[in-house]
């Protein structure tokens, strides 16, 4: 029978196996689980690794059916923010056909009335421009005339009202005018008469003024010069002169620009920023009008185009009178338009005086025309600086 105490001394000086014990352990952990005592697995497990907790409330690996998800709230795009232009053009606003502003249907098929204005110093500041429809501002003898078109608006306190030149005519030819001015060289009436433009020289519907000397003071009230046409309104509603449309977002900022002609004489045009609109400049001094309660207001335009022209002094062969810078309207050359404190530059060009002006790009597209208060400036060739 072996010694017990020998086992035990001999127990006693062998070296302690810890795997030993370790498998001993193991064993002991599957016996439970074998017996179904898993209260001992879970707490053996959190205390060998309580750092390492087993989920027990794993999600599904089944996918939900598609029609039993919740299709009761739809998912919406955000709705895009249409610009003023965009929200008329989808409202289906009826548009002037000189400068885009909402105008009236009844207005469209009104004859287009045009009458020449003053720009004299002694003529300034004048009244009733700031109605006007369309303006173009033309060189005559040594400073620039404005011819104004009236479609949609009406003034009843116009001028002062000066005298017609054949660039007038070449301007109006294909709207068909009614055309009132203080007189003009019978080969200037001869060239209009030879037009579709009807003319009338200090007709009734006119009036001068005592608070300025002649021949700076005849004025007129727009309503009663329609009357004096008696081919009353067009059969069918003209077409828009320009392409109407927004300033590109890529054009280049411009804050100004100067057209400058003979004898120093020069025209401006600056962009307010604060009230989102061009105000302009006569030979550097600020330009005023009179509005209707005899207030002076600068004038300002929202859309300025500029074309750069040929100008010559001719009376084309006439046998009686003297030469006058004409400005010919047919052909091509450089243009520019002006909106938002930007720019675009393109060229014009026209067939015949029968018909409008086009306006393109370099790549042959149209150029649109911003809506608005609308100046035309008809500059000599070279003579525009824009910064």
């Amino acid at each position: 029978m072996p010694n017990s105490n020998n086992f035990l001394q001999n127990e006693k000086s062998r070296p302690f196996k810890w795997p030993t014990l370790f498998l001993i352990a193991v064993s002991l952990v599957f016996a439970a689980a074998c017996s179904g005592d898993s209260g001992a697995v879970e707490d053996f497990a959190e205390e060998v690794n309580p750092a390492d907790p087993t989920p027990t409330n794993l999600p599904s690996s089944t996918p939900t059916p598609i029609d039993s998800l919740d299709t009761s709230t739809p998912i919406t795009s955000p709705t895009p923010v249409l610009s003023q232009f965009e929200q008329d053009e989808k409202d289906g606003i009826i548009r002037s056909p000189l400068n885009g502003t909402p105008v009236s249907e009844e207005s469209l098929t009104r004859r287009v009335l045009g009458v020449k204005i003053d720009n004299h110093l002694e003529a300034r500041p004048q009244s009733g421009i700031e109605k006007a429809d369309l303006i173009f501002e033309i060189w005559v003898e040594g400073l620039t005339r404005y011819l104004a078109l009236f479609q949609a608006s009406d003034v009843d306190y116009l001028g002062p009202i000066r005298s017609m030149r054949p660039t007038d005519i070449a301007l109006q030819n294909s709207l068909a005018t009614t055309f009132v001015n203080s007189g003009g060289q019978n080969w200037v009436a001869e060239i209009a008469w030879n037009s579709s433009v009807l003319y009338f020289l200090e007709p009734e519907g006119t009036f001068r003024i005592n608070d300025r000397y002649p021949p700076h003071n005849l004025y007129g009230d727009t309503v009663a010069l329609r009357d004096l046409d008696d081919r009353g309104d067009y059969d069918e509603p003209i077409g828009a002169l320009w392409n109407f449309g927004e300033m590109p977002k890529d054009a280049t900022p411009a804050t100004q620009i100067t057209m400058t002609y003979p004898y120093k004489f020069s025209s401006s045009w600056y962009w307010n920023p604060v009230l989102n609109h061009y105000e302009k400049n006569t030979t550097g001094n600020p330009h005023y009008y009179l509005d209707s309660e005899g207030n002076a207001q600068r004038v300002s335009a929202d859309t300025l185009i500029v074309f750069e022209m040929d100008v010559l002094t001719t009376c084309y062969g006439c046998t009686s009178g003297g030469a006058v810078p004409v400005t010919v309207t047919t052909g091509s050359g450089p243009a520019w338009i002006l909106a938002d404190g930007k720019v675009v530059s393109g060229t014009w060009s026209r067939e015949a005086d029968t018909e409008w002006f086009s306006l393109q790009d370099e790549d042959g597209s149209d150029l649109k025309v911003p809506p608005g208060r609308i100046w035309v400036t008809l500059a000599r060739n070279d003579r525009t600086t824009i910064q």
